[in-house]
């Protein structure tokens, strides 16, 4: 697990090492959060993305097309149990970008 203070240093380490699952808040201030989930997406292997936010996290889920979704504040055992899900995703088919 690698901890990140912004977008532009996750994406700076994903582009070395693609992470199995990213976990996004959507509604940090110092980074717009759909717009680094579209970047997530143009990597040449795309991770899974849970996304967290205050406000609709299932909308935004449809929106950009994200593996999970939780409403702040949430129960870790959840995100957990998502991070599990797309585990058990990985092990049966490959992610294609």
């Amino acid at each position: 697990m690698t901890g990140v203070h912004d977008a532009h240093e996750a994406l700076a380490i994903m582009h070395d090492k693609c992470p199995d699952v990213v976990i996004v808040d959507l509604d940090n201030p110092r980074t717009n959060g759909d717009s680094f989930v579209r970047k997530i997406g143009m990597l040449p292997i795309r991770p899974y993305v849970v996304i967290l936010s205050d406000f609709d996290p299932h909308a935004a889920q449809e929106r950009l097309r994200t593996d999970g979704a939780l409403q702040k504040p949430f129960d870790p055992l959840a995100l957990v149990e998502i991070v599990e899900g797309c585990g058990r995703q990985a092990s049966r088919q490959p992610r294609p970008g």
